[in-house]
């Protein structure tokens, strides 16, 4: 707030009484309109005062039945909330938790990726993957040394992998990928992919 003095300093949440605390726990937003009555413990109603805050809208950001954190209004007056700001507050929180849960989310789809590309640098072994959204099929660079392909002028494919193939293994690679596809699980195929040189490669 504007004039509010900087605090340094801390105070149990249990300060501000069971019945708050509790609230917190399940998910319900508390409001103070004065902390000076509405705060339990004295020396949290100070903390407060000492940076200006008289009235205050806690929210509660849960992760299933974890209290992550609450995000707060407040006022360096005493304030009546009305209904419209408490709601506002909600909506805000419930949006911050959102983005929290989405952020964290792809930092550790972006920490799981770059694992996985180590493993891949690290191994001899071709990686085939397949996004089933997206019908994207991606090598790795082992894949096209293994069967002696051009990057630039291979463009990897369900369809154009089938192509290599055996004939006789083809049948048994299209209904692994169908099965994968519908039912997920693992993709297990032994077949053969022609070289760039005529010779066939077992592949697993």
């Amino acid at each position: 707030p504007v004039g509010g003095e900087g605090a340094v300093g801390g105070f149990w949440l249990s300060a501000s009484g069971n019945r708050r605390t509790s609230a917190w726990g399940v998910g319900q937003t508390v409001c103070w309109r004065d902390v000076d009555t509405g705060v339990a413990a004295k020396e949290a109603a100070a903390a407060f005062k000492a940076i200006a805050i008289r009235a205050l809208i806690a929210c509660p950001l849960l992760k299933g039945t974890e209290l992550r954190s609450i995000l707060a209004v407040h006022n360096k007056e005493p304030r009546p909330w009305t209904l419209s700001e408490i709601t506002l507050v909600q909506e805000v929180a419930q949006r911050c938790s959102s983005n929290i849960d989405r952020a964290q989310a792809e930092l550790i789809l972006r920490e799981s990726e770059e694992h996985l590309r180590l493993v891949i640098e690290a191994s001899t072994d071709g990686v085939f993957e397949h996004d089933f959204l997206t019908g994207v099929v991606t090598w790795s660079d082992r894949m096209y040394e293994m069967l002696g392909l051009d990057r630039s002028s291979f463009v990897p494919s369900i369809a154009t992998f089938t192509e290599l193939l055996h004939p006789d293994d083809r049948a048994a690679f299209q209904a692994s990928v169908s099965n994968q596809t519908i039912h997920g699980g693992r993709y297990d195929a032994h077949i053969r992919a022609l070289r760039s040189d005529g010779s066939y490669g077992n592949f697993l």
